[in-house]
């Protein structure tokens, strides 16, 4: 198993190698966890694209994992969230908020409040 330190790092040094045992031993886990689980999505060009030009100051995407309704399955969706790394204080991105709202997987459109439900029933599920 991985070591974590505990110390604050930036966005730009977050991230490491793993070993390729490693990364089927977190495969498997996840796989006997969760048997159900749809294994993929498929994310178009112009749905990255269309959220990476949202903001002039965009650096990346968080793609987080949403639950549309109940605990099926099937029902999950990615939502993909605009970041950038104007602040070296924080481990992660910061999201970029917007009244545009966030586009998933399905090229589905979401308010942030919606965004915020998917995510609570997925991490209910989970």
């Amino acid at each position: 198993m991985q070591s974590s330190t505990s110390t604050c790092r930036t966005a730009q040094n977050i991230g490491e190698y793993i070993s390729h045992d490693y990364y089927l031993s977190l495969v498997n886990g996840y796989n006997q966890q969760h048997p159900t689980e749809q294994k993929s999505v498929f994310i178009s060009k112009q749905s990255i694209l269309e959220t990476l030009d949202q903001f002039p100051n965009v650096s990346g995407i968080r793609f987080m994992y949403g639950q549309k309704e109940g605990a099926a399955p099937t029902s999950r969706t990615v939502v993909l969230m605009p970041c950038n790394d104007t602040s070296t204080d924080r481990p992660v991105p910061n999201l970029i908020l917007t009244p545009l709202g966030y586009l998933t997987d399905t090229k589905e459109r979401l308010s942030l409040n919606q965004c915020w439900d998917l995510f609570d029933r997925y991490v209910n599920r989970m």
